[in-house]
């Protein structure tokens, strides 16, 4: 039996290639390539599809999931594999700005809906075609 091992390092190396650990929360981190501008996004990156919500519902925990793209962002990665998402979508900076703005939204039809239901069809109206329904 091989037992896990806490990894404390900042980055991690790959097949002669060194990716930093990202992000705001240790939890909920990404990884950066600075050579090749590549972020492999961690659990906060989609790209153009709906973002699952349910363990993240709250007002403070959704902004803290934006402040967390912003960092990733501002690595102006010109490839970003997002954890979540479909490869016909977009693979660069625009993954990033459409989960903030996805999130935003979901702040705001958090604030205006009285039940869970009314939650999700304002996102699935919001969001027609994105993929990922009822997540």
């Amino acid at each position: 039996m091989v037992l896990p091992q806490v990894f404390n390092e900042k980055s991690i190396d790959f097949q002669g290639l060194t990716f930093e650990l990202v992000g705001l929360d240790q939890n909920r981190t990404s990884l950066f390539n600075k050579e090749l501008k590549l972020l492999i996004g961690g659990i906060d990156v989609f790209n153009e599809i709906h973002v699952f919500l349910a363990d993240t519902s709250s007002y403070v925990a959704m902004e803290a999931w934006i402040e967390n793209l912003k960092v990733l962002q501002a690595l102006h990665a010109d490839i970003i594999v997002p954890s979540h998402g479909s490869i016909e979508k977009s693979l660069d900076n625009q993954a990033i700005n459409a989960t903030m703005a996805y999130l935003r939204t979901a702040i705001q039809a958090s604030e205006e809906s009285k039940t869970s239901k009314d939650f999700v069809a304002k996102l699935e109206t919001a969001y027609p075609g994105y993929a990922n329904k009822g997540v």
